[in-house]
């Protein structure tokens, strides 16, 4: 298997060490630790490809040695990993992928810009796990990427005669067998939720089995049974792509490994009921909203629900009925369809509105998701039963090494140190950036503002740019492609799950006048390729069409474009009623419709829009420490009482 690195060069050679370092980007640190590596690389080079295999065992056996450098021998499992890939790919690590995976070697997280190829800077930081011998967990976002990177980089471990697995991934059950073969491997390539279900899963027979009486176990033993078997082998190393929304973003999202229960919801008519009693409460009067989040019932409310007239089923209640109603009035107030949520065939699904992307296998907690279809007029479905769950904080923190790479650390670094003790070495450029940041514009309303967008559209496209439009919500999405509907155009509408088909078309959002619609992080992960003569005539223009309450994910949509050193283009644009402005600033977005002439408001706003982005994560990171202490002083883990 062959392939091709970015467009540019790789170090500059020299006839001693392999690499001159250029020194206004690296320490002198760091072009030691390169200068060593490039030094143990160029007497592997020689190697037939079993003396490579056998070089590295013999450095394996090293590590468990009682003298030992350590660090020594990371710089040269690295270059081992070097030559591997060379030899595998076709592919020179660069200098800054060398870097970064010294970051993951030292247990950082590798601030790596987008684009700049962290599927392969991967590579040695998981090589250099590999020698321990206690398995490296390489978990990424979703399945198509992990099953894409294993594919590529499957060979590359196998040339230093590492084993190497990829996690069952699809719909069903996972197959213990082959999930146990996955662990027993050096590395294996997973989704990171997938890890985690493993994990409860195997504290499942563990609780079993301690549950058994001492004899009866020892007897299934000696005939033979040792019962259930366990899928993971420990929690060793693991490196985390996308490190900011699984260790951030998606931390206080509880693993819930649950027992699904088909059929009719036992107690539906109570759901029914409370729905219609929630349509005739008022705000203010019946309950109030203490936070944007959250909502309880008045004592008026309160009395109200349970005057005789209303029929309460008492038999059916599986919790107390106010639950039920502030569960209805929550879904009628505070998730929206094509939100918070989607509605298809196969029922509600939820979607992350951080990413936009659409969980096919997760449900709200607490009849929730019940008061949700009841909502949607869909049936509905019985609550599943939760027989383990666990925070990714708690899971992550339970590994003996942790690693990981992103594009975006800024306003997060405290909180890595804080809650996981992850450092940032953030990783310079390969080549300078061109990116060209147009002045931000803001309007008094969202019509004028998507408008403005659409004509934007219209003028790039005939100049034959293509454009990446990023939406905050997928309801944003459908509303921009009517508008484009209007105008003929042809153009891509991405906001569902992640599979290959949605890769393929955004690694083609860089062709000559294509034009792809996406929610935030649509197809991240994926490389958009630049046809030479898009990328001289200007590159890749994104449009961000409204802020996100992070800064990180504004930026990781930006950093879609002029990537490699390539040119690129990108622009914000903000309106008055912006969710994130009439949720938390409320003055700034009266303050615009108020100043704002012909609509649109000539002053600089960006350093406000920041500030307030770093005010709420500030809070989130709040909410995240105390969520880890509570859970601290609990059980790591929550099992429920089925067997």
């Amino acid at each position: 298997m062959t392939a091709k690195q970015p467009t540019g060069t790789g170090p500059t050679p020299t006839s001693q060490s392999g690499f001159i370092a250029k020194p206004n980007r690296f320490s002198r640190q760091q072009i030691k630790m390169l200068t060593q590596i490039e030094s143990h690389r160029a007497k592997l080079k020689a190697l037939s490809p079993q003396q490579l295999t056998n070089g590295f065992n013999d450095l394996r056996v090293k590590v468990h040695s009682s003298q030992r450098d350590l660090e020594e021998l990371a710089h040269q499992a690295m270059a081992f990993a070097k030559e591997a890939t060379s030899r595998v790919l076709g592919m020179e690590l660069y200098d800054v992928q060398l870097l970064a995976g010294n970051a993951l070697v030292n247990q950082k997280i590798a601030e790596m810009q987008t684009g700049e190829g962290k599927t392969i800077s991967a590579i040695p930081g998981a090589v250099h796990g590999g020698m321990f011998g206690a398995g490296v967990h390489v978990a990424t976002p979703n399945g198509y990427l992990a099953e894409r990177d294993f594919q590529q980089n499957r060979e590359v471990y196998v040339a230093l005669g590492l084993s190497v697995g990829l996690l069952p991934t699809g719909e069903g059950p996972t197959d213990p067998v082959h999930a146990r073969a996955a662990y027993d491997s050096d590395i294996t390539y997973g989704t990171g939720y997938e890890f985690g279900f493993d994990y409860l899963r195997d504290q499942l027979i563990l609780k079993q089995e301690k549950q058994l009486p001492f004899g009866q176990k020892t007897l299934a033993l000696l005939h033979g049974n040792p019962g259930k078997q366990l899928a993971q082998r420990g929690l060793g190393f693991s490196i985390v792509d996308e490190a900011d929304n699984v260790l951030i973003d998606d931390a206080t999202s509880p693993q819930v490994l649950s027992e699904f229960q088909s059929g009719t919801a036992p107690d539906s008519d109570a759901i029914q009921l409370a729905r219609s009693i929630a349509l005739n409460l008022e705000r203010g009067q019946h309950y109030h909203e203490p936070m944007p989040s959250a909502l309880e019932l008045t004592r008026q409310g309160e009395a109200r629900i349970y005057e005789a007239d209303v029929p309460i089923p008492t038999r059916q209640l599986i919790r107390p009925w106010k639950a039920y109603v502030e569960a209805a009035l929550r879904a009628e107030h505070h998730f929206l369809r094509n939100i918070q949520y989607v509605v298809s065939d196969e029922g509600v699904r939820i979607v992350d509105e951080s990413t936009g992307r659409i969980f096919e296998d997760r449900s709200w907690q607490a009849g929730l998701h019940q008061a949700v279809e009841a909502k949607e007029g869909m049936p509905i479905s019985p609550e599943s039963i939760p027989l383990a769950t666990i925070t990714r904080q708690r899971f992550y923190r339970l590994y003996k090494g942790l690693s990981g790479m992103t594009g975006t650390t800024q306003g997060c670094i405290r909180e890595l140190k804080t809650i996981f003790n992850l450092g940032v070495e953030r990783i310079p450029l390969r080549k300078p950036s061109q990116r060209v940041v147009l002045p931000t514009r803001v309007f008094a309303n969202a019509d004028r503002k998507w408008n403005e967008i659409t004509r934007n559209i219209i003028r790039l496209q005939s100049e034959g740019r293509p454009v990446l439009i990023g939406t905050r919500t997928i309801q944003e999405s459908q509303l921009l492609a009517e508008r484009l509907d209007s105008t003929g155009l042809s153009y891509q509408l991405l906001n569902g799950t992640q599979d290959s088909d949605e890769a393929d078309l955004v690694s083609r959002a860089g062709h000559a006048g294509a034009i792809t619609i996406a929610t935030n992080l649509a197809g991240r992960g994926t490389d958009i390729k630049l046809p030479p003569p898009v990328a001289e005539s200007g590159g890749l223009h994104v449009i961000v069409s409204e802020c996100h309450a992070s800064s990180r994910v504004d930026r990781q949509l930006v950093g879609r474009c002029a990537r490699q050193g390539q040119k690129g283009s990108c622009q914000t644009f903000i309106s008055a009623e912006d969710w994130l402005l009439r949720t938390h600033a409320s003055w700034l977005s009266e303050s615009i419709t108020r100043l704002a002439s012909d609509g649109e408001l000539s002053m600089d706003l960006d350093r406000k829009i920041l500030e307030l982005q770093n005010r709420l994560e500030r809070e989130q990171f709040a909410v995240r420490l105390l969520l880890l202490r509570t859970h601290e002083q609990r059980n790591e883990i929550i099992l429920g009482t089925r067997s």
